[in-house]
């Protein structure tokens, strides 16, 4: 936001909200309205910059003063060959017209994303090998 020689560039109104009742806290329509009529922040400033410059440094000013904690993202390195994830479990499949449970494998590796999946067999039933060879 633009340097405006007002309170609100030096973020005074939203620093002293901290200890403010909850109803008696700023909003950025407040904060808008106060710049229009104590500083003439008309045509310097809109509704919409003043209300994204509220939602993000109302957040940030609580963090600096150890009342909400950062965002913290922490990057994952998995390195090639090293790292896979597998699952396994039952999954119905329709053969020859019938439904049928098959064991299914799959393994997804870490570095590439690339993944691996087949069935293990049927669990219930035995497939004639004739109809085996029609997939």
């Amino acid at each position: 936001m633009p340097d405006l020689g007002c309170p609100i560039a030096r973020n005074d109104w939203l620093r002293s909200d901290l200890d403010a009742p909850r109803k008696q806290r700023h909003t950025a329509k407040r904060i808008f309205d106060r710049l229009l009529d104590e500083h003439d922040g008309a045509g310097v400033v809109s509704y919409r910059m003043v209300r994204e410059y509220v939602a993000t440094r109302r957040r940030e000013i609580r963090v600096e003063v150890g009342r909400e904690p950062a965002n913290a993202f922490i990057p994952q390195e998995h390195l090639p060959g090293r790292e896979a994830e597998v699952d396994f479990g039952d999954v119905a499949i329709r053969l020859c017209g019938e439904l049928v449970t098959c064991a299914l494998f799959s393994l997804r590796l870490s570095y590439s994303g690339k993944a691996v999946h087949t069935d293990r067999g049927l669990r219930h039933r035995q497939v004639p090998s004739a109809d085996r060879t029609r997939h």
